[in-house]
């Protein structure tokens, strides 16, 4: 069940990890898989259950906890929604393709899931009935950036940014819901982005994720080298007015052999924990 981990996210009560495993680190025609790791024990994790070997998890990237007995799983190109009420074998409750790419970020927010596809869409689903849940389209961000890859809300809950994994707009912010009605996809636009390809340059960011500090949002964007652009950098930019980013600063983690952050979080909008090949950093993002 742990074909090539991906990404992971731990229950709300810290006993169970949900792994999605991508099955091939190059290949994407390679079956991936879904694991269900228990940590009542964290110095003895073991595997507990999980759903693999089926054509329709390709390429497995990311999964999303929506509650204690259902995990989303994002595959190529499909939503996989799992019943985890008995760990020892998770069901598959229902499969929804989004057609094309691979989501590798995904977030929920007023019965919505939004998902970062690296092809070059923001794919949305409905989830207020979530095991019947639907896709409710695809927006293409290919004329200003290729490769959503990750994705978060604003403070204002009304705001998303991601960032791009290539080329075209190092990161993008856009207003999906006038309070919490969703915005009809047709009528979404880009609120501002950020394309600075001399210095910073963030086009290979992998994770973008918003702090508050002093009652301002700020995107921090975490860069993994990828098709040899990026430049190994965590970079912090001032989204108070979504409309208008201001840039505030980077801190660099090239070392040797270091291919910088595949995977980070943030800890009560202070610390940001940043994973990469030469282990965990631990960022005061304060100042």
């Amino acid at each position: 069940y742990l074909s090539y981990p991906h990404d992971v996210l731990v229950s709300a009560d810290k006993t169970k990890a949900f792994v999605s495993g991508k099955g091939d680190n190059t290949a994407i025609t390679v079956d991936g898989s879904f694991a269900i790791v228990d940590l009542t024990t964290p110095e003895t994790p073991t595997v507990l259950g999980g759903y693999a070997g089926h054509a329709d998890q390709k390429d497995g990237e990311t999964v999303l906890v929506y509650s204690p007995t259902r995990v989303f799983h994002f595959s190529r190109p499909n939503a996989l929604l799992f019943d985890v009420s008995t760990p020892s074998a998770p069901t598959l409750v229902k499969l929804v393709s989004y057609t094309t790419g691979v989501i590798n970020g995904a977030i929920e927010k007023n019965g919505y899931i939004f998902g970062a596809n690296k092809d070059g869409y923001i794919n949305v689903f409905s989830v207020s009935d979530v095991d019947n849940f639907t896709l409710v389209g695809s927006f293409d961000t290919t004329s200003l950036m290729v490769g959503p890859h990750d994705i978060d809300f604003l403070t204002d809950n009304e705001h998303i940014i991601f960032c791009s994994k290539s080329t075209g707009a190092e990161f993008g912010c856009i207003k999906v819901f006038n309070g919490t009605s969703l915005i009809s996809l047709a009528s979404w636009t880009f609120a501002s982005t950020v394309t600075s390809t001399s210095s910073p340059d963030l086009r290979g960011a992998n994770r973008i994720r918003k702090v508050v500090n002093n009652g301002a949002d700020y995107a921090i964007s975490f860069q993994l080298i990828a098709s040899g652009v990026g430049g190994n950098n965590i970079t912090m930019y001032d989204l108070s007015t979504p409309a208008s980013p201001v840039y505030k600063g980077e801190f660099s983690l090239v070392q040797t052999n270091q291919k910088g952050s595949t995977g980070a979080c943030v800890y009560r909008d202070k610390f940001v924990l940043a994973a990469d090949d030469s282990g965990i950093r631990i960022l005061d993002v304060t100042s």
